[in-house]
């Protein structure tokens, strides 16, 4: 434990020796798990779902370079082991700043009646400032991805579209990943 934080503080001065210039070209951004509020453990694979289509959809902007969850999870083992199903922002976090992160998009999935509910937030990483807010909420049956869809239209202007419309076949490689 003490030599993951001190990893991490050398990784945070080195990197921050250079917060004080605004980037050139795209920001490099990571996108991390979500968080799921929902009180659900069956909706815990759209936290996983919820990073992998954003950042495939934000690849397609010309605002964000964005760091792959493999880039991020290879600086991750080093640091070692995460509690399995843990909110990006508590166990991804340190990875993606010494991956080189300028920012990081975090959020979380909450669920009132039959309605689905996402909060997305762009957080600069020197100095630590929210970018953006942003939200999408719909009917649970329609599933994740069009909240996605809007999540990543608000927050990069274009997008890829996900390669796949499938919640089950989302849900299966969600989880797949978190193993």
């Amino acid at each position: 434990m003490r030599l993951r934080a001190l990893v991490t503080l050398a990784g945070v001065i080195i990197l921050s020796g250079c917060g004080n210039k605004q980037p050139e070209g795209p920001r490099r951004v990571a996108v991390l798990r979500f968080e799921n509020l929902t009180g659900d453990p069956n909706l815990d694979w759209m936290g996983r779902a919820a990073s992998e289509v954003l950042s495939a959809e934000l690849s397609g902007s010309r605002r964000f370079s964005l760091l792959s969850s493999q880039g991020i999870h290879r600086v991750g083992s080093a640091l070692g082991p995460r509690p399995l199903a843990a909110p990006g922002v508590s166990a991804e976090l340190d990875a993606a700043l010494l991956a080189g992160a300028q920012a990081t998009i975090t959020g979380y999935i909450s669920r009132s009646g039959g309605e689905l509910r996402l909060n997305a937030s762009e957080q600069g990483a020197f100095p630590v400032t929210t970018i953006a807010t942003e939200s999408a909420s719909g009917p649970v049956s329609g599933g994740i991805t069009p909240l996605l869809d809007q999540i990543a239209k608000k927050f990069g202007g274009e997008m890829r579209p996900y390669s796949t419309r499938n919640e089950e076949a989302l849900a299966a490689f969600a989880q797949a990943l978190e193993l």
